[in-house]
C-alpha cells in the first residue's frame, strides 16, 4: 500500500529504476505496470490489479497539495496578501507538501535525506502565530 501510494502521488518511477529493485517482479507486471494487491469491495475476495493509469501526460494521479487543501478552514485557502494570518497559514501548508513531496520520491538517491529533511523551510519557519 505504501509504494501504491508514492506511486500515486508522486509517478511511476523510472523503468531503469524499477529494474533495479531485486524485488521488483513482485510489484511490477513485465510490461512494467505497478502490480497492487487488493481485495474486491463487494466480494472481500483478493485480486490482483495492475495500474496502468500513472504518470499520464507527465502528471501524477492525485496532488498532495489537493488533498490538503481539503483539511484547511476555507477562510485560509488561497486568502489575499491582506490577510496576514490566512496567508501564514497558507503558506505553512504550501511548505507541507513541498517537504511531502521531497519526502515521497520514491528513488532513495533523489529523497530528501533525514539531515535535509530537518533543514527543510517547512520545520524550520515558525508557525502562524507563534514566534521563532
Amino acid at each position: 500500500d505504501m509504494l501504491k501510494n508514492m506511486i500515486d502521488y508522486r509517478g511511476k518511477p523510472s523503468k531503469a529504476f524499477i529494474r533495479s529493485g531485486t524485488f521488483w517482479k513482485k510489484h511490477f507486471n513485465d510490461e512494467l505496470d505497478f502490480t497492487w494487491y487488493t481485495s474486491n469491495a463487494a466480494t472481500r475476495k483478493p485480486e490482483v490489479r495492475d495500474m496502468k493509469i500513472y504518470n499520464v501526460g507527465g502528471r501524477t494521479q492525485k496532488n498532495i497539495l489537493d488533498k490538503l487543501s481539503m483539511r484547511v478552514p476555507e477562510r485560509n485557502r488561497n486568502p489575499p496578501r491582506e490577510n496576514k494570518d490566512a496567508w501564514a497559514y497558507w503558506k505553512k501548508v504550501r511548505e507541507f507538501d513541498d517537504f511531502l513531496q521531497k519526502c515521497l520520491i520514491i528513488d532513495p538517491e533523489k529523497r530528501l535525506t533525514p539531515e535535509q529533511a530537518l533543514h527543510h523551510e517547512f520545520i524550520h519557519s515558525p508557525w502562524p502565530g507563534t514566534k521563532k
